[in-house]
């Protein structure tokens, strides 16, 4: 697995991007290359066409990655794939037709793209069965033995098998007796922490995950060394589960243990930067998002009678309480609550929470960030949580890493959940991870057509 924009990205979706990414560029220049035997005036592989090539390719992984193609490899079947293929070539040839149109350098030939785009379709679906079938029968994953049974090794085996591509599988674990709880099929129960040799002989695992630390007798810590050095990842339960899972693990954290540590807190700098950012987007944004807010303002006035604007308290920084502002999008006085016309419009699209933006710049909020509570749920959380309130370390944000995955997972409304994605991103708050959930951001609202807020 591989850091990046302080995310974990398994391997094989890193391998896959890069080995398509140079199937594209091999596909567009084998077809200018044999284009010199066909045509009195080929396109010449210069350091212009070299440029265009790359341009048309990146466009291509651009309008994959915009679908999801690189999201869950194994449910890559021939039709789906095949519409998704064809439709990332329709998009590249509509922007060939705008480069032409516009007279830009670096447009392709008509011939060129239409053999080179027919020649990529073909490698690009011959490689991708390939690569979701190695990824369903698990080929070349590392082997991970527990040692210890808890309910956090039974989610990290029940993620494991969910997510083949994370490119791990489990074996089996070693406890003092069998689970009561039936474990799945492959996973295999070893015995005590007695049959450890012999398990690491016959089983030879690429990674330990420990589950149990009790376990660890003083007789068993040379033979974990000597894992280690030899290149046998060891590791806790609640590390494994931060690197696979992108949340932190709020079972395996002790209270107590926060009052001395520096653990879960966000880099100061990183804040303060944050919310120079965030203004400066907001400045730069201005000429679209004002024309926007006006016509929309404009909109709710006329749709209905009442206040444009509703109002709601809101818990920011270090508990501070603000006005979250949004469009009015029901009817006003109504019980229940009944949408107007351009109401539904807008919460179909997540416009509603466009003020939101004067949040931003007032310094109440973030663009990206927890999910603002309102004080009450907040009041019942942190007392359900004791950790609960190590959220509002940051400001809030318009949306956050926890929405982006809960809607990825179809998790939304699970509080525990939330609060584990929320505090991963507290402590990981970097520019590089607010690109990253905005582009996720930008790229559901693309595809959905809505905006997970």
């Amino acid at each position: 697995m591989i850091r990046l924009f302080r995310v974990v990205l398994p391997a094989s979706i890193l391998t896959l991007f890069i080995s398509e990414a140079l199937l594209l560029v091999a596909s567009y220049a084998l077809a200018a290359y044999f284009d010199a035997d066909l045509n009195e005036h080929p396109f010449e592989l210069d350091q212009q066409g070299w440029q265009s090539i790359a341009i048309m390719a990146a466009l291509l992984l651009s309008v994959m990655y915009l679908t999801r193609m690189y999201s869950d490899l194994r449910n890559a079947g021939p039709i789906r794939l095949m519409q998704s293929l064809a439709f990332a070539m329709g998009v590249a040839l509509l922007a060939q037709a705008v480069f032409t149109y516009l007279k830009l350098d670096w447009a392709l030939p008509q011939r060129i793209m239409i053999r080179g785009g027919m020649l990529a379709c073909i490698l690009l679906f011959g490689w991708r069965l390939l690569f979701s079938a190695a990824i369903r029968h698990k080929i070349g994953l590392r082997r991970v033995l527990f040692i210890g049974w808890s309910p956090v090794v039974a989610d990290l085996i029940d993620h494991l098998n969910l997510h083949p591509e994370l490119g791990f599988t489990p074996i089996g674990y070693l406890n003092h007796h069998q689970t009561k709880n039936a474990p799945p099929a492959n996973v295999a129960y070893f015995g005590s922490m007695a049959a450890l040799r012999g398990v690491l002989e016959e089983q030879r695992p690429d990674w330990i995950v420990i589950g149990d630390r009790s376990l660890i007798a003083p007789n068993v810590v040379d033979d974990l060394l000597e894992l280690r050095f030899g290149g046998v990842q060891t590791e806790a339960a609640a590390g494994f589960y931060e690197k696979i899972c992108g949340r932190i693990c709020l079972a395996e954290i002790q209270p107590r243990q926060m009052i001395f540590s520096r653990s879960l807190q966000p880099d100061p700098l990183r804040v303060r930067l944050q919310s120079m950012y965030s203004t400066a987007i907001v400045l730069l944004s201005l000429p679209i998002t004002l024309p926007l807010f006006l016509f929309f303002a404009l909109m709710v006035r006329l749709g209905s009678k009442g206040p444009v604007m509703a109002r709601e308290y809101r818990v920011g920084i270090h508990g501070s309480v603000f006005y979250s502002y949004r469009f009015r999008s029901t009817e006003y006085g109504s019980h229940p609550p009944r949408l107007t016309g351009i109401g539904k419009v807008l919460t179909r699209f997540g416009l509603d929470g466009l003020p939101q933006i004067w949040n931003v710049f007032r310094g109440h909020m973030s663009f990206v960030g927890p999910d603002p509570d309102p004080p009450e749920f907040a009041s019942i959380l942190g007392k359900a949580i004791p950790i609960y309130g190590q959220r509002a370390s940051i400001r809030p944000g318009i949306t956050g890493w926890a929405q982006i995955n809960q809607r990825a997972e179809g998790s939304t409304g699970d509080a525990i959940r939330r609060s584990e994605y929320d505090l991963y991103y507290v402590e990981n708050l970097s520019p590089l991870l607010d690109f990253f959930v905005l582009l996720s951001w930008f790229r559901d609202a693309i595809l959905h057509g809505d905006f997970p807020a």
